[in-house]
């Protein structure tokens, strides 16, 4: 089942940036706590992730991959799978360094 928060916006209007795929490890931290994630695909805007703990729908936290850190919020979540909006879209650097997969 697939969850999702209404943002009550166009979906065309969300996919602005355009999305790379990639298979990329980080960190994230909520609450308090650290867990390992693989990122599954990146824009400026957000990105869709895999980790073993499920956050909660609606929580902010904070996302590094290399040197880049960003926070977000989880606006979707199916089976293990999660997707982030950033607060603030990244620079083109930045994504492309977790692109590349290499340090910005």
């Amino acid at each position: 089942m697939t969850h999702k928060i209404d943002q009550g916006r166009d979906p065309a209007l969300r996919r602005m940036a355009p999305r790379f795929k990639v298979f990329q490890p980080a960190a994230l931290a909520w609450d308090g706590a650290s867990h390992r994630a693989h990122i599954l695909d990146v824009s400026a805007r957000g990105a869709r992730l895999h980790c073993a703990q499920m956050p909660p729908l609606g929580t902010f936290l904070a996302l590094r991959c290399r040197e880049v850190t960003v926070c977000g919020r989880i606006v979707w979540s199916k089976e293990d799978r999660f997707g982030v909006e950033f607060q603030i879209p990244l620079p083109d650097g930045e994504v492309r360094s977790i692109i590349e997969g290499v340090a910005g």
